[in-house]
């Protein structure tokens, strides 16, 4: 049975903040990670405030392992609004919605990221 990302909202009664992909240097080891990526894999985010090049950088996760960042100042700015909500306490969720490669080395990464609804914290 497929099931799509809006029905995994509803059953878990989270609310799609935004989908973006996967960005940045990707560390040693990380590519193979990457390539390896489902729908529907569950991966998770971590500040990174003291980094270099973006306080507002957020790291993407895989089992603990950096994979990336969400798209910062060099994209869209889609982690400002997530690295205040993971600054305030919030629990995020982070959901592989789609992977499609791009060439024999590259393979690009979709990610949903999602939050609680309030009715699901009552």
């Amino acid at each position: 049975m497929n099931i799509t990302f809006k029905q995994v909202a509803a059953i878990t009664d989270m609310q799609l903040l935004c989908s973006c992909h996967i960005a940045g240097a990707q560390p040693a080891g990380a590519k193979d990670i990457v390539r390896g990526l489902k729908p529907g894999d569950v991966l998770s985010l971590q500040r990174e405030a003291n980094n270099p090049y973006d306080p507002n950088a957020v790291q993407v996760l895989y089992s603990g392992r950096k994979i990336g960042f969400v798209p910062g100042a060099s994209g869209n700015n889609e982690n400002i609004p997530i690295a205040a909500l993971l600054d305030a306490g919030k629990d995020l969720t982070v959901i592989v919605q789609e992977t499609q490669a791009e060439g024999h080395i590259r393979v690009a990464v979709t990610l949903g990221i999602y939050i609680a609804t309030p009715e699901a914290k009552s």
